[in-house]
């Protein structure tokens, strides 16, 4: 977290330093004026604007990592008790937004995710491959950002991030597996924690009101408030993203991006899963520190009948990840973004 600290401030000190206080044209009416598509809460709107977006998020993970290493299938199977062996992941989110500012200097926020999950397994003993899959709706959010004026210009931006994590998801997702018929999955293919959720934290963001440059930071931590109806809840987590942006023609910008997550593992444990059946059903197995480095794209049309409609884009790869355990090792991920305001 140190090294990924130093980064941010390395970078975002660079190019601060560049930037001008000139009035010119309007900063929201480029593609950079929002920041790349997986950064959420990242903008502020005017008074009395609202903005709806939707956002298509797909991330794959596939083979096993002990600590930072690769686990092999025969070591997992000879070294571990489990019985089933995990082998490929896929998740889908779709993630409806919606974002209205009643003053400059508050902007609300709500979004509601539809998610689909799908696992690859294998018997231990025999190598008998099965799949589950499970969907539904996760867990919904409402939240507000609030805008520090003594850390805001014409050129920079400094808000409060303030969410609400609602306990809409499911924890008792079931697919049938060899060893029985609709059986109740791991933590890994619920849609959600059903348990209340508080996040918080900052976004700064600045750009060059002359100049094709722009940047930004955000540093999020969030914490269950209560463990659910089956006894656990959520381990915390603190996510950081700093990106650069830089503005190649009027309608189209590209972007980079780190982020960093440290999650704790699952406090508490669900008592209906058994800890010994498969490594996903382990609380402490979702202990994770990982940095994934992300390419992005925005683009705004400015004519037409599309006039005012954003669609963005981004793809990255972990460039480092460990687990407290046993955990699946994230591979490609990416998210598509449609975004208007009116």
């Amino acid at each position: 977290m140190k090294r990924i600290n130093i980064l941010m401030i390395s970078i975002l000190s660079s190019f601060a330093a560049s930037a001008h206080d000139d009035e010119g044209k309007s900063f929201s009416s480029r593609p950079d004026s929002h920041a790349p598509i997986g950064v959420m809460g990242d903008h502020m709107h005017k008074t009395g604007e609202w903005m709806l977006s939707y956002r298509l998020m797909h991330m794959e993970m596939q083979g096993l990592l002990s600590g930072s290493n690769s686990l092999s299938d025969s070591d997992y199977s000879n070294d571990t008790s489990y019985m089933v062996r995990p082998d490929e992941m896929q998740m889908q989110m779709y993630m409806l937004g919606l974002m209205y500012a009643p003053t400059d200097n508050i902007t609300l926020m709500a979004s509601l995710p539809y998610q689909e999950n799908d696992m690859d397994l294998n018997m231990s003993d025999s190598g008998m491959a099965f799949e589950t899959q499970s969907s539904g709706w996760g867990d919904a959010k409402l939240g507000s950002l609030i805008r520090l004026p003594f850390l805001s210009s014409a050129n920079h931006n400094t808000h409060i991030n303030l969410t609400f994590t609602l306990p809409t998801g499911s924890t008792s997702e079931r697919d049938d597996t060899p060893m029985m018929k609709n059986s109740l999955l791991p933590y890994a293919m619920q849609t959600g924690f059903d348990t209340w959720q508080v996040e918080s934290g900052f976004t700064y963001s600045g750009h060059q009101q002359q100049g094709r440059l722009s940047w930004g930071a955000q540093f999020l931590r969030k914490t269950s408030l209560e463990n659910n109806s089956q006894g656990y809840k959520g381990g915390d987590q603190t996510t950081a993203n700093v990106w650069l942006s830089y503005l190649l023609t009027e309608n189209l910008s590209t972007s980079i991006r780190l982020n960093y997550i440290d999650r704790d593992g699952i406090d508490g444990a669900d008592s209906r899963l058994n800890p010994m059946m498969v490594s996903t059903a382990v609380a402490g197995n979702y202990v994770m520190q990982k940095t994934s480095l992300l390419l992005g794209a925005n683009y705004i049309f400015t004519n037409g009948v599309l006039k005012g409609h954003r669609l963005a884009f981004e793809i990255g790869r972990d460039i480092n990840e460990q687990h407290d355990g046993i955990g699946m090792d994230a591979d490609t991920s990416f998210i598509l973004g449609w975004q208007k305001a009116f």
